[in-house]
C-alpha cells in the first residue's frame, strides 16, 4: 500500500498547499505569495531567498530557485486562480482529497481493494451531490460545479509532474538533501 501512500501524498500536499495559497493570498491578482510544505510562504519573484535560508540546499540558492521556479509560478498562476474562479469550498477540496485517496489506477491493488475503492469514490461523488442539493442548486448548476471540481484533477496532475521532474533534477545532481517525503502508515 506504499503506492497508495504515495500517490496521494504528492496530490494532497499540491492540493492542499494551492488550497491555502487561494484563501490566504488570492483575492490579489498581483500578490505572487505561495504557501510553501513547510506552512511558511515564498514571494515567487523572491524565491531564491528561500533556499539562501534552507540548511538543506547543498548548492547555490540561485539554481535550486530556477530549477521550482516555473512549477511554483504554475502552482501559483494556474491552481490558485482556478480555484479563485470557481470559489472551491473546504468540502469540495476534502471530496477532491477522497477522491486522490481511493484513485482506482493505483499499482498492485487487489480486485477486491479496487471494488471497496470504488464503492467509497461513488460515496463521495453521492454525497458531494446530496451537499449540492442541500444548498437549492440546480440540476444544471450542480453539473456545472461537479464539473469545474473535476476539471481542476488535470492541473494537479500537472504539477504533481512538474515536482516530480524537479525533485529528480535535485536528486541527481545532490543539490538539496532530501527527506522521505511520504511517511504513511497505511
Amino acid at each position: 500500500m506504499e503506492s497508495l501512500c504515495s500517490f496521494f501524498y504528492e496530490r494532497f500536499t499540491n492540493t492542499d498547499r494551492a488550497y491555502q495559497t487561494y484563501k490566504e493570498f488570492g483575492s490579489d491578482p498581483e500578490d505572487d505569495r505561495f504557501i510553501m510544505q513547510d506552512g511558511g510562504y515564498v514571494r515567487l519573484g523572491e524565491l531564491e531567498t528561500y533556499f539562501e535560508h534552507n540548511e538543506k540546499v547543498k548548492k547555490n540558492p540561485i539554481d535550486v530557485a530556477k530549477i521550482f521556479k516555473n512549477t511554483l509560478i504554475y502552482c501559483r498562476n494556474v491552481m490558485v486562480e482556478y480555484m479563485k474562479r470557481i470559489e472551491i469550498k473546504e468540502i469540495e477540496l476534502c471530496a477532491l482529497f477522497g477522491m486522490f485517496l481511493w484513485q482506482e489506477d493505483i499499482p498492485n491493488v487487489s480486485n477486491r481493494v479496487l471494488s471497496i475503492m470504488a464503492k467509497i469514490r461513488d460515496k463521495i461523488v453521492r454525497e458531494l451531490h446530496e451537499y449540492y442539493e442541500a444548498q437549492g442548486l440546480a440540476e444544471v448548476q450542480i453539473t456545472l460545479k461537479m464539473s469545474n471540481l473535476l476539471l481542476l484533477i488535470p492541473k494537479i496532475e500537472k504539477s504533481v509532474r512538474m515536482l516530480q521532474e524537479n525533485f529528480k533534477i535535485v536528486e541527481i545532481f545532490n543539490i538539496i538533501e532530501l527527506e522521505k517525503c511520504c511517511q504513511c502508515i497505511c
